[in-house]
């Protein structure tokens, strides 16, 4: 699909951005990811360990290890993979544990998933009982809770210098009975009842889009979009490119000063009505409609008080109501009211 992309900058006029930062409480380091469980609470990271905040405090959670409570940033601060099961728990990865919260305990409660160093790229629940784990040269991990049963697998499609990057799965979504995962080098799919790993069926000449860095799938009825290096890339049924936006588009329309050397794209979420929320790193957040194929950017203006804190910004998050939340590294984290 070709047609001309348009776009336009706001600084908060026509939305508003609700500000959240030390005035409740937080004071630790910069925020990271975020999420929503089932009670409405948010699940934050950052560089400090995990926090709640109930939406007018934030409080620090810890996790119960061996006879002791330690403290939930103690394994891989810088790398908390954030997610929520089926349930509306929260869920967290660090280090070679994952961990739950039990709101009767009020803690998190960790489980090790492999006795070598991890890093945990992402989380997916299948089901209640059932978690996988995409991580960094180590493929793919299935966790069952009730059995506490941890099984491994490997992509050895291919044992050349492209193994690691196989085996470097960022993101899982599950297509009929099978999974596809996206890794550093392309597009998988994992047969969850064989166990074996294969590339989908495309035919055409654009179908390398596939054996590139795959970042993020968004799955539809009937098309998927993916992150895909600096491109979202969307591929109908039979993995064929119907439509791309060059996210360079967003540093050479917004980057008015040319401060920047690349788009410094931090995390892309869609919301309910199928648009593309995009956080960066000092281009503040855009907007992107696959439909108008318009581009709208949102930035900080220190003279209204309503518009983003700042354009350095790391997580997108949508809730349940369709609000956009978005964390920065050193102004707290927004939500823009619609």
């Amino acid at each position: 699909m070709l047609s001309t992309l348009a776009s336009t900058i706001a600084y908060g006029q026509e939305v508003t951005f609700k500000h959240y930062s030390s005035d409740q409480g937080f004071s630790g380091g910069a925020f990271k990811t975020m999420a929503q469980d089932s009670l409405g609470f948010l699940w934050i990271t950052s560089g400090a360990g995990m926090y709640k905040f109930d939406g007018y405090n934030f409080t620090n959670y810890r996790f119960a290890g061996p006879g002791e409570i330690l403290p939930l940033n103690t394994n891989s601060p810088k790398n908390l993979q954030l997610t929520v099961d089926p349930s509306g728990k929260p869920w967290v990865a660090f280090g070679n544990y994952v961990a739950w919260f039990d709101r009767d305990k009020n803690l998190f409660i960790p489980y090790k998933i492999s006795s070598g160093t991890v890093r945990t790229e992402t989380l997916w629940f299948e089901d209640e009982n059932t978690l996988w784990l995409g991580t960094a040269g180590k493929g793919l991990t299935s966790f069952d809770i009730s059995s506490k049963k941890i099984v491994s697998y490997l992509n050895q499609v291919q044992k050349n210098d492209q193994f690691n990057n196989n085996n470097t799965v960022q993101a899982i979504v599950e297509k009929g009975n099978s999974l596809l995962l996206g890794s550093k080098n392309g597009l998988w799919v994992f047969d969850k009842q064989n166990k074996f790993f294969s590339r989908p069926r495309c035919a055409g000449e654009e179908c390398s889009v596939l054996n590139r860095d795959i970042k993020k799938i968004f799955l539809h009825p009937n098309h998927i979009w993916l992150w895909v290096d600096d491109e979202l890339v969307k591929v109908n049924a039979n993995y064929m490119v119907v439509q791309r936006l060059d996210l360079k588009k967003i540093q050479q329309q917004f980057d008015f000063e040319k401060k920047f050397i690349d788009s410094r794209i931090m995390e892309i979420a869609d919301d309910h009505e199928g648009r593309f929320w995009i956080t960066s790193q000092g281009l503040g957040l855009t907007n992107y409609d696959p439909q108008s194929n318009l581009l709208k950017n949102y930035r900080n203006n220190k003279n209204d008080a309503n518009s983003l804190p700042s354009d350095v910004l790391n997580h997108v998050m949508i809730d349940r109501d369709n609000n956009v939340w978005t964390t920065t590294v050193n102004k707290g984290f927004v939500q823009l009211k619609k």
